[in-house]
């Protein structure tokens, strides 16, 4: 059933777009406290030399993600600068970012209203906010932000280009997109040249696949608890694919290659 909706998303982006929104509104009013403050698949070091991400205490359980974070918005200098993230979800990795790589300002933008809702409640950080809106219709000025980030959400868009033109729009010459997410192999071209044609220069590139499927192989036994713990029965399976458990279409995907997972810093020309 989840490998025949995913299949329907990818051939209508309205589809895409409505279904998401759906599940996405659906998913922030199953944990309304706040268990669950960051949903992408996460990233683990491969090398054993590299030091791991110093965190909080009260941050640990979510390592995993923020070091997803931390790799994607640590392309470039954020210190003192005004950021975007455009697909902000649950917010935790907006407030990463405020609160440990030094942003000015930032701004979280989604298309979940009971998302923001729950931000807005959530989050008590100065310089730290939350607003309703469409990746493809951002509501804010032109030029207002020296870096925009977009992790693991812009699958979830119907219209790439459009996303690529607001972005281009609310930033600031000569300031950056830091983008992270997930694509069909054989489609990754057709992105890159998205991205050129949208007016962006690749500033840096990698595939993170092998760092995302082992998070998702450290993250399998916590994510499957907090899903028996939040979801009801009949819906748990899907929420199961959703995760990226191992064995699940996802899951396999990665591990088989037909999906990778992409990161890349870019500079609006």
């Amino acid at each position: 059933m989840y490998k025949l909706l995913y299949s329907l998303e990818q051939r209508s982006g309205w589809v895409r777009r409505e279904v998401n929104h759906v599940f996405y509104n659906y998913l922030a009013g199953l944990d309304p406290t706040g268990v669950v403050t960051l949903l992408n698949y996460g990233y683990a070091y491969l090398d054993v030399k590299v030091q791991p991400l110093r965190l909080a205490e009260e941050d640990e359980p979510n390592r995993y993600p923020l070091q997803l974070y931390d790799c994607v918005a640590s392309a470039v200098d954020l210190r003192g600068r005004d950021v975007l993230e455009v697909g902000s979800g649950r917010g935790g990795g907006a407030s990463f970012v405020k609160r440990y790589l030094g942003a000015r300002t930032m701004t979280g933008v989604d298309y979940s209203e009971k998302a923001v809702a729950f931000c807005q409640q959530h989050y008590r950080v100065d310089g730290l906010r939350f607003v309703h809106g469409d990746a493809e219709n951002l509501p804010l000025e032109d030029g207002q932000f020296d870096a925009v980030i977009n992790i693991e959400s812009s699958h979830c868009y119907g219209v790439m280009a459009r996303f690529l033109a607001e972005v281009r729009r609310v930033l600031r010459p000569g300031s950056h997109l830091l983008w992270a997410d997930y694509r069909q192999a054989k489609r990754a071209g057709d992105l890159k040249a998205d991205m050129a044609a949208a007016g962006f220069a690749v500033v840096s590139e990698e595939v993170i696949s092998p760092n995302v499927l082992q998070a998702m192989r450290q993250q399998h036994k916590r994510s499957r608890e907090q899903i028996d713990g939040h979801v009801p029965r009949v819906a748990r399976r899907t929420f199961y694919h959703f995760a990226g458990l191992e064995g699940t279409y996802f899951y396999n995907e990665f591990a088989s290659g037909e999906l990778v997972y992409l990161r890349m810093a870019l500079r609006k020309a």
